[in-house]
């Protein structure tokens, strides 16, 4: 039934990379069992990876750290 919607999931593989990090970590966590399953899932997520490698613009997902006061 879920591989039905291989064409959601892969639709919302295209907003992965505006997503909070703890959301987009938790969709990745939670489609990895299909990816085993449906090849067409897992190369439509590589694209999309590869895509945003490779993107002029990038999002940041980790804050960065405040920065370090003299020692």
């Amino acid at each position: 039934m879920i591989l039905e919607s291989v064409s959601r999931l892969r639709e919302a593989f295209d907003y992965l990379t505006l997503l909070p990090l703890a959301t987009a970590d938790g969709l990745l966590r939670s489609i990895q069992p299909l990816l085993k399953l449906s090849p067409t899932l897992r190369d439509g997520l590589v694209i999309v990876l590869r895509k945003a490698i490779f993107s002029r613009y990038q999002v940041t997902l980790v804050h960065p750290s405040p920065p370090i006061d003299s020692i």
